[in-house]
């Protein structure tokens, strides 16, 4: 009896290890299964919020609401009431952009901006078409303002102001007026209106690709000049956008062309550094700046230069909001560089940033996803980038959708909030 109570007592002993075993294995598996609805329910989210946000992404692309919703006025914070005009002779905006809620930007209306743009003609786009002699370019495509000059005047080989000029009327050294024909104003209005109304942006996306990006302007005492943002483009140093105090992102005489073409293109690799209160090349040739003014084409101007379209996000500082509507009104340049930290585009593709949450005020565990619209034009062609970022904040994991897109013009965004007369 002993003998077989001690083999029951171990047998017992055995079931009783295999069943702790079997109810761990079991635990284990539904403790697996718990965690994998978990991630599974979990990841079902992410995806949800992704899918969100990509449709928000493609939806402010074709509609632009990311910077202008045509019914809320609260929105609507780029239909400035431009009261400040542009001197065609001297740098027209103040450097720290201080001024931008003082310009058109891109969502102010025509009839707003053109009467301060000083142009003749009103906003016409039917009247490009190649066989319409209103269309053709008439100015002094090799024309060169030597150092100090200012007015198209002073060309050694003619007024071409006289035809094809904003202003109705030009004085030329002789000191007498002379008439411009309506015909020969109409190019240089469309120019002159478009760019005071638009930016670099809005001008280059409204006129078609056979137009020469140059035209005459009339000062006050009627004397005919190029415009001084066609020959010295404001400046902006990445000191102003957080950077480097002395490196350039933009820069002027875009119009410029080197009498060494082996020389043109980027030198933004070179080295560069103070000297005697300008920029010197460390034993390299740069572009000549006192070379040839050289009128070009729209693909032309922008083979090294960038713009882009951005605004104020709702929140930050003024200082952030100044700097991302300057944006509409610059072109940021590649050309005469000094140090420079990050490219040019990456300048631009950081500073017209405007990434904001598609939930504001989501439970403290979910996923954050942020939606950007990244809008620029460069290399000839305008690009809209869409950025949707998902930061989840128990596991720290951060994935990021880069999403170059088709998306409507600025243009087209305007007609249809009836912008365009």
């Amino acid at each position: 009896m002993i003998s077989r109570r001690g083999f029951t007592l171990l047998e017992a002993m055995i079931a009783l290890s295999l069943g702790v075993v079997i109810l761990l294995i079991t635990y284990s598996g539904f403790r697996v299964a718990a965690a994998s609805m978990t991630a599974t329910e979990r990841r079902a989210l992410e995806n949800q919020l992704l899918i969100t946000g990509t449709m928000i992404a493609l939806d402010q692309a074709d509609l632009w609401t990311d910077l202008d919703v045509a019914s809320d006025p609260s929105q609507q914070g780029l239909r400035t009431n431009p009261s400040k005009t542009l001197n065609p002779l001297s740098n027209p905006y103040a450097a720290d952009a201080s001024d931008w809620q003082q310009l058109p930007q891109p969502f102010t209306g025509l009839n707003e901006s053109w009467p301060l743009a000083t142009a003749v003609d009103f906003f016409d786009p039917d009247g490009w078409h190649p066989h319409n002699e209103r269309s053709w370019y008439r100015g002094d495509g090799g024309l060169f303002l030597a150092s100090g000059a200012d007015y198209v005047d002073e060309s050694a080989y003619g007024n071409y102001a006289i035809g094809s000029a904003a202003g109705s009327s030009v004085q030329p050294l002789t000191g007498h007026t002379t008439s411009v024909s309506p015909t020969s104003t109409w190019y240089a209005s469309q120019h002159e209106g478009l760019k005071y109304g638009l930016g670099f942006y809005g001008w280059f996306d409204y006129l078609p690709a056979h137009a020469m990006m140059d035209y005459y302007s009339i000062h006050s005492n009627q004397r005919a000049l190029r415009p001084v943002e066609l020959r010295r483009l404001h400046r902006m140093r990445e000191s102003e956008w957080g950077g480097p105090s002395m490196a350039i992102v933009s820069d002027d005489a875009m119009f410029v062309w080197d009498v060494n073409p082996q020389w043109h293109g980027r030198i933004a690799e070179q080295t560069f550094w103070p000297h005697g209160g300008s920029w010197v090349a460390n034993g390299i040739p740069t572009l000549n700046r006192s070379g040839a003014e050289r009128v070009v084409s729209r693909g032309s101007y922008l083979r090294d230069t960038h713009m882009a379209i951005s605004g104020p996000v709702p929140g930050e500082s003024a200082v952030s909001d100044r700097r991302r509507a300057s944006l509409n009104r610059m072109i940021i340049g590649t050309y005469g560089h000094g140090w420079e930290p990050m490219s040019a585009l990456t300048a631009v593709i950081q500073s017209a940033n405007r990434e904001r949450r598609i939930i504001q005020d989501p439970p403290e565990d979910w996923p954050t996803v942020q939606v950007g619209m990244r809008r620029i034009m460069h290399m000839g062609n305008v690009t809209s980038y869409a950025f949707v970022r998902l930061v989840d904040p128990i596991s720290g994991v951060s994935e990021e959708l880069f999403l170059p897109v088709l998306s409507t013009s600025l243009r087209g965004a305007r007609m249809n909030r009836g912008l365009d007369p």
